[in-house]
């Protein structure tokens, strides 16, 4: 069973393989490495994918 802990606050950033845009909603903890759970969204709709890590959105 995947563990999942929330956020609180969800955070943004930049997904590190396509640079868009995408919201942080969680940690997976169910293996030694934390990984991220991040929401995108794309012309097909809504996704949730797990990542090792986000880019920083930059503010111009």
């Amino acid at each position: 069973m995947t563990e999942v802990i929330p956020l609180i606050e969800q955070l943004k950033g930049l997904h590190p393989k396509t640079g868009k845009p995408v919201t942080v909603v969680g940690v997976d903890a169910s293996s030694a490495i934390p990984r991220l759970v991040v929401i995108s969204r794309g012309p097909d709709g809504i996704f949730a994918e797990v990542v090792e890590y986000v880019d920083h959105e930059s503010r111009a």
